[in-house]
């Protein structure tokens, strides 16, 4: 990553993390959410609800699951 760090301090214990790491290996917490992310999580909990009822209604679970099985396959091609 040209120009920028690769690691991170552990907010928790104080090690040195790589960035990507979502739990310290040292202290075993949690790393907190980047904001971005805690914040489409909190607007999709307020709409929960809604979206389940809203595919229930329209019978789309089917394709609701094709979706997520496709983004997890372009999940593990970047990866």
């Amino acid at each position: 990553m040209p120009g920028g760090s690769t690691k991170k301090t552990c907010p928790f214990c104080q090690s040195i993390l790589f960035c990507a790491q979502k739990i310290c290996a040292h202290c075993l917490k949690e790393q907190p959410k980047k904001q971005r992310l805690e914040k489409k999580l909190k607007r999709f909990d307020e709409k929960r609800e809604d979206w389940v009822s809203g595919r229930k209604k329209n019978h789309n679970i089917a394709s609701i699951k094709d979706e997520a099985i496709v983004l997890v396959c372009t999940l593990f091609t970047v990866c």
